[in-house]
This record gives C-alpha cells, structure tokens and sequence, in this order.
C-alpha cells in the first residue's frame, strides 16, 4: 500500500512540475530578484528601471519571480507610507503576455493588480512603465 502511495505522489509531482522549457524567452529573462529600483520621467511618463541581483535586500522593495506564474513582493508592511519602513514577503501570481506584465499580489491592506509595459528586458535590466 505505501509502495502505491508513493508511486501516485512521485507520478503527480513528475506531472505537474513545469519545465524552464515551457518559458518563453521573455519568461526566462523575468525569472529572478529585481531590486534597486529606480522612478524616473522618460517623454514625460513614469518609468520604473530594476537591476537584477543575486541576493535579496530585504530592507528595500524587491519582485522575486519565480518559474511558472509565482511571484513574492518584498515591500512595505507599515500600515502608513510614513517611517520606519518595516519590510515583508507578499505572494502573488504573475503573467506576461507581449510585453504586459500583470501582478496580481497583496498588500497589508488587501489585493492589488499591477499592470507594466515592458519597455526593456535584458539579462540584468527591467525597464517598465506602470499602466493605470
């Protein structure tokens, strides 16, 4: 009995894991931290640049994202938007189609869906502008 046990939960972990083949190229390039953002103003719209990292700073707001659709926010935890800043990890979901990005997250508060327009996607750099 254990034996068939163990055969069923190995077949169902091979089955359902999702390979990096699957990805995109665009998907694979997004898998990592994105950290030391960056607000600027380029022809007059907001644009967020994020350099990929090694390690997570957990004192400052991070996206983590995984394989697949999983995705952690490191951010604020205050309950107001003044210091000192106490950082958390928030899971979400994310998809990208073309070159939209939605987070679909959480927050202290609640839920929150983020949109970005992927404005440039290297090895080492995101380049995004929020949607409203």
């Amino acid at each position: 009995m254990h034996k068939l046990i163990y055969g069923l939960l190995l077949s169902t972990l091979f089955l359902s894991c999702k390979k990096n083949d699957d990805l995109t190229a665009q998907q694979q390039m997004l898998v990592g931290i994105w950290q030391n953002h960056e607000y600027m103003t380029v022809e007059n719209q907001t644009v967020i640049s994020f350099q990929k990292v090694c390690d997570l700073d957990n004192n400052q707001y991070a996206l983590v994202i995984e394989n697949g659709e999983d995705l952690y926010e490191n951010k604020n935890a205050s309950f107001c938007g003044v210091g000192p800043f106490i950082y958390d990890i928030f899971k979400g979901k994310y998809t990208v189609t073309d070159d939209l990005l939605i987070i679909d997250g959480t927050y202290w508060g609640g839920n929150l869906t983020t949109k970005y327009k992927i404005l440039e996607l290297t090895n080492s750099k995101l380049l995004v502008q929020p949607l409203d």
